[in-house]
């Protein structure tokens, strides 16, 4: 039996970008390693992942974002 707000690796799969960052950051709070494939399929939830989350780079996620309008943001909001 699953606990509350336990996902299965199907919902898991299923589940949109937006989705996935919103429970991490909404429910979990805090880095959701099963979701992050999700997440970085979306370049601004990915940098938002990134920024509220992670609160440093995500170098996973980086080539999705430098393709993206949030390259400079996310530069500019997470400097080493």
């Amino acid at each position: 039996m699953m606990k509350p707000f336990e996902i299965s690796h199907q919902e898991i799969s299923d589940m949109s970008p937006e989705a996935a960052y919103r429970y991490a950051r909404n429910v979990i709070k805090e880095r959701w390693k099963e979701g992050e494939l999700a997440v970085a399929k979306d370049p601004y939830c990915a940098y938002g992942y990134a920024r509220d989350i992670i609160k440093g780079r995500w170098l996973k996620a980086e080539p999705i974002i430098r393709k993206s309008v949030w390259w400079f943001d996310y530069k500019e909001d997470l400097k080493d």
